[in-house]
């Protein structure tokens, strides 16, 4: 019996320990971090990255081709690729994409943030050409504010952490570089090896810059007789570089000739290297193994400078100014050089001009530089001590500490709370309506909040009690700041789904003074232009996100008017906003560009909006045809195109559902005009499950549609995209979705719905009849589910509820409107459903995947209580087996 016991104490512990130790080896398992290149989009110009995910997808895009010409891609933090690994050959489990003889010709800005972990290794090994960390080219790219640490790249020919070879214009600032640089080419050819760049060449008018920039690396070609190797440049041919206050405080080892601290060889009689403030220290070996220890070509900040005989000029030009070098260690000569290259030449020895001073000193007395002993150092004054170690510039000690080096857009006496976070940019946060409203004064002030968050923590109402309805809409007690054009936002605004209401903003009278011919000066009113809440996007990257706006008027008599931004010179993304704004331009003379959102997009510039919606009112002179303004969108105003350009416009999960009225040309529910007369241009309107209700009357005036009012130049497609017909005297649309094409009463991608079948507790059948899983039923019209939670229900009951029948029905069109009533109440029974938002998990295509995640939850605890029964069953089995056993030898005996 107690052998039974026994047996069935182990068969337990064996039950209780099998599954516990099958999941456990699962979980020591190293998995690769799921790649990311969905922030990526060539409709814009501006990127933030700040996970892991996104940065490995950015090498991917790189390594397929993306050469991000004119783009900004920013760091938005620290990023640890691999953690725990150290740098070597040794391959870790997330590797960086081979870009071998791709391009990148984009700027990549650190934002004074670091990377480390990365490791990449060419393909193609010792036979590969033009490898680094941004690409095997930098054509026109500049990499800056950026500190790589443990990193590793190993290739062949042209290798460098940065770039493989710089060709044509490249910048490297304010850069600190520990990476393990490694060639693995053979034989006695030239490498193109450094530290920083492989080669600076391709073109005689090409230019390399690097400026406060340190190199802590290794450089090894230890393994081969190669030459043309250098701490920072491997080899200068036919390009010109300068570098100021630079320094390579690496490890060089070297085993061949044309060996040197900063640059290895430099050829070709239009190269040039000005170097001024630079460092050569660390710590430097060459095996140079030539058999005449005079043509080594081996030196501190040159290894050697070749010129052809057959050269006609020999204007290879080195000017060193106020720079220091250390003695470094060759296996045939022992004495430091500056420029070893003793070799007769066609036109003599070569040394450095007349005017450079360079100066020996030290590898202890460099390190025990204090303040003083540098600021009586000529051309150090740029560097700060460091204690027991080398002197670094000043941006890159503040990099190296983990500092925050710039300060903030705005003074210290301001009205919101600094955060200093482990992630720039910098945090401001907003949780009063005096907060916002000051957020206002600094907009026009001039603030455009780069690389800043601003976030709003609770709801805030800036005038309450104050009514934005009505013909005449009086100034309440708190208006709006921004009280004049051209004034810009470049940073991140993140509502965090709250609420701001209460906005006035109406520009004050603006006077400019006109000679007449008698040569008197009148003073006249001059009307402002880029008007908006944010106010304009000025070049860079503006995002306004996961906010509600309602209750909020907007008056102007310019151009450019938007509820959002009144002009986008740039990138703009507009996400997750519910807007609810009556707007009105009073415009007598000719102008352009009124939208829900934006009022122009300028040439070459983006928006794009996504999960968005539209439930004010748009108005302007409802009597005017000629002149007033034109241009006139739900969304967009217009979006200009000019030679050589290209602009986009794109929109996904978005809905106009409030009024507009305008007597003027070039109007529609989206984008009242698109590029221009000339026809030049690229632009590109892209619409995805856009909706298209709500009232729009523009009296007679022509080329208006319910998505387009006048295409002039550019394409324009649509998918999954719907609209109701408008009647009224100007026969808007004539049901079509471009005014301007005549005639049209579809388009591909688009399709006439009727006004009923898209409002109240009918939507929800009509959405699930079209598939738009990304759209919440309501009230009223539906709206986004991603924003469905962020509206209340009475705003959401509101929707749809402005009658549609400003004037009646064309004779023969039947009522389309849904059965409203004169009043503007809803002429449908009262729908008592519940408007609380379920809001369900959507992939950014849109599509509901809420039920493949359960399902995957589901699938995964199904198999798991399959392998625990199988594991139990086997178990007892076993204790039976034995059991019976046990029995049968206890019955012998």
């Amino acid at each position: 019996m107690k052998k039974i016991i026994s047996v069935l104490l182990v068969s337990f512990i064996i039950l209780g320990a099998l599954p516990f130790a099958v999941f456990a080896e699962e979980g020591t398992a190293a998995t690769p971090t799921e790649r990311d290149t969905s922030w990526y989009s060539d409709d814009l110009s501006t990127f933030n990255i700040s996970t892991p995910a996104q940065l490995l997808g950015f090498s991917d895009l790189l390594a397929d081709g993306k050469t991000f010409g004119g783009k900004v891609i920013k760091l938005k933090s620290d990023i640890i690729l691999n953690e725990g690994w150290e740098a070597g050959a040794t391959a870790p489990v997330d590797t960086w994409a081979d870009n071998s003889g791709k391009t990148f010709g984009g700027t990549f800005d650190g934002n004074g943030h670091r990377i480390s972990g990365i490791y990449l290794s060419a393909a193609s090994g010792a036979s590969a050409a033009r490898t680094a960390i941004f690409g095997g080219y930098g054509n026109g790219a500049t990499i800056k504010n950026l500190l790589i640490e443990n990193s590793y790249v190993e290739g062949g020919t042209y290798l460098g952490a940065v770039f493989g070879q710089g060709y044509g214009n490249t910048t490297i600032e304010n850069v600190y570089c520990d990476v393990y640089v490694k060639t693995l080419a053979t034989g006695s050819g030239q490498a193109q090896v450094g530290g920083l760049i492989g080669e600076a060449s391709g073109k005689t008018t090409s230019a390399t810059t690097i400026t406060n920039t340190v190199f802590a690396g290794t450089v090894d070609a230890s393994g081969s007789a190669v030459r043309a190797i250098g701490g920072l440049i491997g080899r200068i041919n036919n390009s010109e570089v300068t570098m100021t206050d630079c320094a390579f405080y690496g490890t060089f080892i070297g085993n061949h000739t044309g060996h040197g601290a900063i640059i290895g060889r430099t050829e070709s009689a239009a190269s040039k290297l000005t170097a001024e403030g630079c460092i050569a220290a660390g710590s430097f070996t060459s095996n140079a193994t030539h058999s005449n220890q005079n043509t080594s070509y081996v030196g501190s900040f040159y290894g050697q400078v070749y010129i052809n005989a057959n050269w006609s000029s020999h204007n290879i030009a080195i000017d060193l100014k106020d720079c220091y070098y250390t003695e470094i260690t060759l296996s045939k000569r022992t004495e430091g050089a500056v420029i070893y290259q003793p070799i007769p030449l066609y036109n003599g020895v070569l040394t450095p001009t007349s005017t450079s001073t360079y100066t020996n000193i030290t590898d202890a007395e460099l390190k025990a530089l204090t303040a003083d002993g540098l600021a009586a150092m000529a051309g150090l004054d740029g560097y700060v001590a460091v204690e027991n170690g080398y002197p670094l510039p000043l941006y890159i000690d503040a990099l190296v500490r983990g500092e925050v080096f710039e300060e903030s857009p705005m003074a210290d006496d301001h009205w919101y709370t600094l955060e200093v976070r482990d992630e720039t940019p910098l945090l401001l946060v907003i949780d009063s309506a005096e907060d916002m409203l000051a957020f206002s004064e600094c907009l026009e002030a001039g603030v455009d909040f780069a690389d800043c968050t601003v976030e709003l923590a609770c709801d805030v109402d800036l005038n309450k009690g104050w009514s934005a309805d009505g013909e005449t809409v009086s100034a309440p007690e708190k208006p709006w700041k921004l009280v004049s054009g051209g004034k810009s936002f470049a940073g991140t605004f993140d509502g965090k789904g709250n609420t701001v209401s209460g906005i006035y903003l109406k520009p004050a009278v603006v006077t400019e003074s006109v000679e007449n011919e008698d040569g008197s000066v009148t003073e006249k009113e001059k009307a402002v232009d880029g008007v908006g809440i944010f106010g304009n996007v000025g070049g860079g990257m503006a995002t306004v996100k996961n906010v509600v706006i309602t209750n909020s008027y907007i008056e102007s008599a310019g151009n450019s008017q938007g509820g959002i931004f009144g002009s986008v010179l740039g990138s703009a993304v507009i996400d997750g906003v519910y807007l609810d704004v009556n707007m009105l331009n009073t415009c007598s003379t000719s102008g352009s560009g009124m939208g829900g959102f934006v009022g122009l997009v300028t040439s070459g510039s983006s928006v794009r909006l996504t999960n968005s919606v539209f439930a004010g009112s748009i108005k302007t002179d409802r009597s005017r045809i000629d002149g007033g303004i034109t241009g006139v969108g739900g969304f967009v105003g217009a979006a200009n195109a000019a030679d050589e350009t290209k602009g986009s416009v794109s929109a996904v999960d978005c809905g106009f559902f409030g009024s507009l009225e305008c007597g003027a040309h070039m109007a529609s529910g989206f984008i009242g005009k698109v590029g221009n007369t000339s026809g030049a241009g690229e632009l590109e309107v892209k619409l995805e499950r856009v909706l298209i209700g709500g009232s729009l009357y523009t009296g007679d005036a022509d080329w208006n549609g319910s998505f387009c009012g006048q295409l002039m130049s550019g394409t324009l497609t649509a998918s999954d995209c719907y609209h109701i017909a408008f009647n009224n005297a100007g026969e808007l649309c004539k049901r079509a979705v471009f005014g301007s094409f005549e005639g049209y009463e579809s388009f591909e991608g688009c399709t006439l719905v009727s006004d009923m079948e898209i409002r109240g507790e009918r939507a929800g059948e009509w959405l699930t009849s079209v598939g738009l899983t990304s759209w919440t039923a309501t009230n009223g019209y539906p709206i986004p589910t991603a924003i469905a939670e962020n509206v209340s229900a009475d705003a959401v009951a509101g929707i749809g509820n402005t009658p549609n029948d400003i004037l009646p029905p064309a004779e023969g069109d039947g009522d389309l409107s849904g059965g409203d009533n004169n009043d503007g109440s809803d002429g449908t029974a009262d729908n008592e459903k519940d408007t609380s938002a379920d809001v369900s998990d959507t992939d950014t295509d849109g599509t509901d995947d809420s039920s493949s995640s359960l399902s995957s939850v589901f699938t995964g605890i199904f198999i798991t209580v399959l392998i625990i029964v199988a594991v139990v069953a086997v178990a007892v089995a076993a204790v039976v087996v034995t059991v019976i056993i046990i029995v049968k030898k206890n019955k012998k005996h």
